[in-house]
């Protein structure tokens, strides 16, 4: 407020200093003459403690800052006093926005400077109008978005638990360990290629040491989905997709000599006798019963899940032998397998030991269990 004559005094003091009494607000502060000492002080009453924090964080900022000059409004050019070198940087606003963007400008002519300075401002005033994202962010920080996303489907049931914590595995492993620091925008379609031989050269697989190629054709589609989420956010641009998959040889996995298979079997029938309690006895039986059937059928267990009595079919090969045709249905496709007729006494095993036969009731020992009175249900990895 402005004061007149008769609302202020001004009283002499010593070295300097004088006192003003404002007898409107009553209150006294004290102000240094600007001639008297060459350490200036100055205490307000009434100066907001937020405020001198913003100017004593401000002069922090800017005390690095030498050889300013102002190309326009909202664009600086300067060079910094705590570096080895002495190249210019920039400094654009971005508009509509209260926030800045610092960038090298890799000389230290001053007009060359000027004139790059307003080429990065061109560029920010084009990213921004067209919608396309002025900082980049680090692969990583895109990454755990993703794996983020993907556990929120997976808690609202759109996608399993375990893919969810796959992804966040694969993310905070060897992903991290590969790109995880390189900015978004500098992950190329080389980089995603050459990923399979930079893993096999750096991981340690559970088979002989070597990692697998499934588990690389898996990291690679995790890899891909994460570069798509950047492309739908507009953290990149849509070229940054990649394209195709390395191509990796058919992997047959191993499958049971016969001295394997005998000892599995005779194991297998010791362990079914010693059951003592008649939850045990049925469990175990069941168990295997489905061990040999799918020893003797080559089913996968998602399709042996799905199978039902009536996909079961008794019939003749050409030389009049008795076989099983089995329709199978599993990962979307649909097959049929050939069994021999031992398969056939398995299945009535199990049959017997089923409540119910009815064509349409599921075959497979963890989907009987729940029919099965006074027994409960387990995953049927834990027979």
């Amino acid at each position: 407020r402005r004061h007149s004559a008769a609302e202020s005094s001004y009283c002499k003091g010593g070295a300097g200093e004088g006192i003003i009494t404002n007898t409107y607000k009553q209150t006294i502060f004290f102000a240094t003459i600007a001639h008297t000492e060459p350490t200036q002080r100055r205490q307000t009453n009434d100066l907001a403690p937020q405020s001198a924090q913003i100017l004593r964080s401000g002069a922090r900022d800017m005390k690095f800052i030498t050889d300013k000059e102002q190309v326009k409004a909202g664009l600086i050019i300067f060079r910094r006093g705590d570096v080895g070198h002495d190249q210019y940087y920039c400094r654009v606003r971005i508009q509509n926005e209260d926030r800045y963007k610092t960038i090298s400008l890799r000389t230290a002519d001053r007009d060359t400077a000027r004139g790059r300075a307003m080429d990065q401002d061109a560029d920010i005033r084009f990213r921004v109008e067209h919608d396309v994202p002025v900082f980049n962010r680090p692969f990583l920080q895109v990454a755990e978005e993703y794996a983020e996303a993907q556990q929120r489907r997976a808690n609202a049931g759109e996608v399993s638990q375990g893919r969810a914590m796959n992804i966040k595995n694969k993310v905070n492993g060897p992903l991290n360990a590969y790109v995880g620091n390189t900015q978004i925008h500098l992950v190329s379609q080389e980089r995603w290629s050459e990923y399979p031989l930079w893993r096999r050269e750096n991981g340690v697989g559970r088979r002989n040491g070597i990692i697998s190629d499934s588990t690389i054709r898996i990291e690679l589609t995790i890899f891909a989905a994460i570069m798509n989420h950047a492309v739908s956010k507009r953290y990149v641009p849509a070229h940054h997709r990649f394209e195709g998959m390395p191509k990796f040889k058919t992997a047959r996995r191993d499958e049971f000599t016969l001295e394997e298979y005998r000892k599995l079997h005779s194991a297998g029938r010791k362990w079914m006798k010693e059951a003592t309690t008649p939850q045990g006895i049925w469990y175990r039986q069941m168990c295997y019963n489905f061990i040999l059937i799918m020893c003797n059928t080559g089913m996968r267990p998602p399709e042996a899940k799905n199978l039902r009595w009536r996909d079961i079919t008794k019939a003749k090969d050409k030389d009049g032998t008795d076989i099983l045709v089995i329709y199978v249905q599993g990962k979307g496709k649909t097959r049929q397998l050939i069994a021999p007729k031992s398969v056939g006494e398995y299945l009535d095993r199990v049959r017997a030991q089923s409540k119910s036969t009815n064509p349409t009731m599921r075959y497979s020992p963890s989907s009987m269990a729940n029919r099965q009175s006074g027994f409960t249900a387990t995953p049927l990895s834990s027979c």
